[in-house]
């Protein structure tokens, strides 16, 4: 089953638009929990407390992490001030509270510097 308030939106999105309008951020993502500790140290640089996020595998250029400045390998810790554990909270967060147009303010860290940017959310088109 899914839950009313996941399935509301898209429900009032067909309606209106004949098609599913989800906030699109333009990245490929991990859970920091499913990468090797060993690689969390060397290729993402995080401090030793933070064994939590989402990393970038990939950013797609001209979306809005890019337009952000979001690059490969940065990991997102909190979003509008929640803390993300992990891809599940991510995508919670941006489907069930977000919209197209939204901004969107993420903490992450760049080679163990803790960071700040503001996305602005483009349409994802789901047919």
């Amino acid at each position: 089953s899914i839950p009313i308030n996941s399935a509301k939106p898209i429900i009032e999105d067909l309606e209106k638009f004949g098609t599913v309008k989800r906030p699109y951020m333009g990245v490929d993502l991990k859970s920091v929990a499913e990468i090797p500790a060993y690689y969390q140290e060397e290729a993402l640089k995080l401090p030793q407390d933070v064994n939590y996020g989402v990393a970038l595998r990939q950013v797609v250029p001209n979306s809005p992490a890019s337009q952000a400045g979001l690059k490969e390998l940065d990991v997102i810790v909190e979003m509008d001030g929640q803390k993300i554990n992990d891809v599940i909270d991510l995508r919670k967060h941006l489907y069930q509270k977000k919209k197209v147009g939204d901004k969107l303010k993420v903490k992450y860290y760049r080679e163990g510097k803790p960071m700040e940017a503001t996305l602005t959310l483009t349409a994802e088109k789901l047919e």
